[in-house]
């Protein structure tokens, strides 16, 4: 089997085995600053959606700012930087990486850069991250992108 056909097969399988599961976004130990900053990632998810990416990297900044460890918010911005705003894949990474070292179990941060990785032909650790997620997908947090 084709490496590229193997990252194929990987993530249809991520996709059909997440999607029966919600999200839960619900913390009952959170700062109001935490709070805030779960809201700005949302409306920064939200208009990377409609394509305002200017406007969704300012949200999303400001909710790195309110929390440094808010992992979607980082899971996001890395989104945006390599799918939309062609900055630097090298900030994605950095986001990606840092999502993942704060939420190193939550199947949707790691299945989003196993598909980075495979835009970059890093198959082993694509694949070493698609079978991470696909080892607890109840720990699917959020909807997303």
């Amino acid at each position: 089997m084709k490496r590229e056909n193997l990252c194929n097969w990987c993530w249809l399988i991520i996709i059909s085995v997440l999607s029966a599961c919600g999200p839960n976004i619900q913390d009952d130990n959170s700062t109001p600053n935490q709070e805030l900053a779960k809201t700005y990632a949302e409306m920064g998810k939200e208009h990377m959606q409609d394509r305002r990416y200017n406007i969704a990297l300012k949200k999303l900044k400001k909710a790195l700012s309110l929390d440094k460890n808010n992992a979607y918010a980082h899971l996001y911005i890395a989104i945006l930087y390599y799918k939309h705003l062609e900055l630097s894949d090298d900030k994605a990474r950095q986001h990606f990486e840092k999502a993942v070292a704060l939420k190193p179990n939550d199947s949707f941060i790691l299945e989003n850069y196993g598909q980075f990785l495979c835009e970059y032909r890093q198959w082993k650790e694509a694949n070493k991250r698609f079978q991470q997620a696909l080892k607890n997908p109840s720990s699917y947090d959020y909807q997303a992108t």
